[in-house]
């Protein structure tokens, strides 16, 4: 909470960390000698004080390459997360907003989501739960108490997040 989040990706391969397209980083050893930072693997989003990121996911998708969700909160707003996708696509990582996210979960973790999670089986889905509509981002009210609530949604990208369709699950 006291830095503004950028998102990286390496890869552990036998006893190597790697970079996202393949690059040694660092060999491992059995001491505390070897030292590798986090800005020396591949940067996947860049984080700056007005767009803070938080990565809630990752898996592997049918070409065997990394897809990750993530968050953001926006311009120093705990009111305004959104949801990312991103994609390796074999030379550098593709990172677009997919969703809106709505407000953080709590008072004082400005930047925890309800979180988005992708399908295993299938990263062209997320599921999401956000308190704004994904798409416009307003407010989700409720016409039972006029209250604001979360919900949950399922996406579905075909273009590697350029869009996303999706649907309410509750």
């Amino acid at each position: 909470r006291n830095f503004d989040n950028s998102l990286y990706h390496g890869v552990l391969a036998g006893d190597e960390l790697r970079t996202s397209d393949g690059q040694v980083v660092v060999t491992l050893s059995a001491d505390t000698s070897v030292a590798a930072h986090t800005w020396d693997f591949t940067r996947v989003y860049q984080g700056d004080v007005d767009n803070v990121a938080w990565m809630t996911d990752i898996e592997i998708d049918a070409e065997g390459r990394p897809v990750i969700a993530f968050s953001v909160q926006k311009d120093r707003d705990p009111l305004d997360i959104r949801y990312g996708y991103a994609r390796w696509d074999g030379q550098r990582w593709r990172a677009r907003q997919i969703a809106y996210a709505g407000e953080r979960l709590y008072e004082n973790e400005a930047d925890y989501s309800g979180l988005a999670t992708l399908d295993p089986q299938d990263t062209r889905v997320l599921y999401i739960s956000s308190n704004a509509d994904p798409v416009h981002g307003g407010p989700l009210i409720s016409a039972t108490d006029d209250r604001r609530h979360y919900e949950l949604f399922r996406g579905v990208t075909e273009d590697g997040g350029e869009t996303c369709e999706g649907e309410p699950l509750t």
